[in-house]
């Protein structure tokens, strides 16, 4: 990611824009949205590496209108960047996975 971070925003409770995810990162507004509420945190830092997967998408150019449904291309490299991050954090912090 070259561009500046989007601001994060961290919710205990779902009042974000889109309510059935855990996390959602808003192109438009470039703004990100993290759901904390009653998950682990490795659950909630793979959430974010997710999003900000998606944000070096957009900032790609690789991202359109409704193309984030499951299993969409997107979608998949989005989970696999963020499962192999987690997977490298964990070897290095095995504490965080509980």
């Amino acid at each position: 990611i070259t561009d500046p971070l989007p601001p994060i925003k961290f919710q205990d409770k779902k009042e974000g824009p889109d309510q059935h995810h855990t996390g959602y990162y808003n192109d438009d507004e470039n703004v990100m949205w993290i759901y904390t509420g009653n998950r682990n945190l490795i659950d909630i830092l793979r959430t974010v590496a997710h999003e900000l997967t998606h944000r070096k998408q957009h900032e790609g150019g690789k991202t359109y209108p409704d193309q984030s449904y499951p299993g969409s291309p997107i979608e998949r490299q989005a989970d696999e960047i963020a499962g192999i991050l987690m997977k490298l954090y964990g070897k290095m912090h095995p504490e965080i996975i509980e």
